[in-house]
């Protein structure tokens, strides 16, 4: 089947031009408050340096190549994380700093190619147009212009997250648990989606979710000993029942310190929540952690159809990320995959047609894409209730997601064209 011109060249038109915006928001990388990637690089020096006990110790500084001194645990992650970072810490840092960029724009580009040709359905247009758009729509979101200026790892587990969606929409469950079980590795939002694949009594996937992360573990563990581990693991007991305020903290835990006091928008101190907080966070979790798990056994008999396995990864990966006490802003990048898997159904069962859900995904994608204005950073304090809505916005769109997946998992599948014809 031909596709006409016309389309191709508005997708290529509009992939330019958000390509350009990304460029022009990230190209600047050389911000002394990138502070992870001065732990990335410092860590990966200290390892190839034979210096592996000192990987959560505080260091660096202009002495040591890195713009800024780092405090003890800067460093986050198991230390098998960090032996990825050590051929890039033979370069100097912001030489560094830049690959890895380009490292980031590649996986933001091949997530662009494994949405639209292993998520979106061949009638959307042709592989070419699929992919364009979702390049565009990609590149326009702040999300992703952040984690590239700042050299963060979400793009590349945004890529593990959209290649598992389209290995288990045919089927591959065990494949798509390995990549699951990498990112899961890396940063914690992946938890979730194990979490659907246990109700789901998927066991494939369980098993390769179990396989991928015992396996990553002990070989962290056979490099580099227990010692590191435990210190790793007091790391994360310590900032446990703690919050840090600052605004491109999206969790529930800091919306509601921002809705219900005096939240600092630049304090990145991890602080002790007060027991009323506390409470009103997990109560907020729960709910929504709830009404996902409901979701889920209520279309239990569904569990095989792509319509399901693409709302359920939409609805897991929203929920999963924000009850988290840390959902940084680049975090919601993470979205994406199961945001592209809700619009196929919604678009497939014509719900798109009808004002109400068109408006709500339109706001959804607009809270999750656009930047905190600049006049929001400065007069959040003054603002009240709305200054703290607005400094929210990533877990207002994280919501969204949620109201428009979960009445799709909860309701029967409606009986279209789109919908009864073979998939693409």
């Amino acid at each position: 089947m031909k596709h006409p011109a016309g389309p191709l060249l508005l997708a290529l038109v509009a992939a330019l031009s958000a390509c350009g915006l990304l460029a022009v928001r990230s190209w600047k990388i050389d911000h002394a408050y990138s502070i992870d990637f001065q732990a990335y690089w410092l860590g990966g020096q200290r390892l190839a340096n034979g210096h592996a006990a000192d990987l959560y110790a505080a260091g660096g500084g202009e002495a040591h190549g890195t713009p800024r001194q780092l405090v003890a645990g800067e460093f986050k992650n198991i230390p098998l994380v960090g032996a990825a970072f050590i051929p890039l810490s033979h370069l100097p840092y912001l030489t560094a700093k830049r690959v890895f960029w380009w490292i980031n724009l590649t996986a933001v580009a091949a997530t662009a190619l494994v949405l639209a040709l292993g998520v979106l359905p061949a009638r959307w247009g042709s592989g070419g147009q699929r992919f364009l758009l979702v390049l565009a729509a990609l590149a326009v979101m702040a999300p992703t212009h952040i984690a590239l200026r700042h050299a963060q790892t979400t793009p590349l587990i945004t890529l593990l997250f959209s290649g598992a969606l389209a290995l288990a929409l045919r089927g591959r469950d065990a494949a798509a648990g390995l990549l699951l079980a990498g990112a899961l590795l890396v940063k914690w939002p992946a938890w979730s989606l194990a979490a659907a694949d246990l109700l789901r009594g998927r066991r494939l996937a369980l098993l390769a979710w179990i396989a991928g992360v015992a396996g990553g573990a002990a070989l962290s563990l056979i490099l580099f000993g227990p010692a590191l581990h435990i210190t790793y693991l007091q790391g994360v007991l310590a900032n446990a029942g703690t919050v840090m305020t600052g605004h491109n903290n999206q969790s529930v835990a800091a919306v509601v310190i921002r809705m219900t006091g005096d939240a600092a928008v630049h304090d990145w101190t991890p602080r002790p929540l007060a027991p009323a907080a506390r409470g009103l966070s997990a109560l907020t979790s729960i709910a929504l952690l709830a009404m996902v798990a409901a979701a889920l056994w209520r279309s239990r008999r569904r569990a095989r159809t792509r319509r399901s396995r693409r709302l359920e990864f939409a609805a897991a990966s929203a929920a999963g990320l924000v009850v988290l006490p840390l959902a940084w802003d680049h975090y919601f990048m993470l979205l994406v995959p199961g945001l592209a898997a809700l619009m196929v159904v919604l678009q497939d069962e014509g719900h798109l047609r009808r004002r109400r859900p068109a408006i709500l995904l339109a706001a959804t994608f607009a809270a999750l894409a656009l930047p905190t204005p600049t006049f929001v950073l400065e007069q959040a304090g003054a603002m009240g209730l709305a200054g703290g809505l607005l400094l929210s916005h990533y877990f207002a769109g994280a919501l969204g997601m949620l109201a428009l997946a979960l009445p799709a998992l909860w309701r029967p599948p409606a009986v279209t064209a789109a919908a009864a014809s073979p998939p693409g």
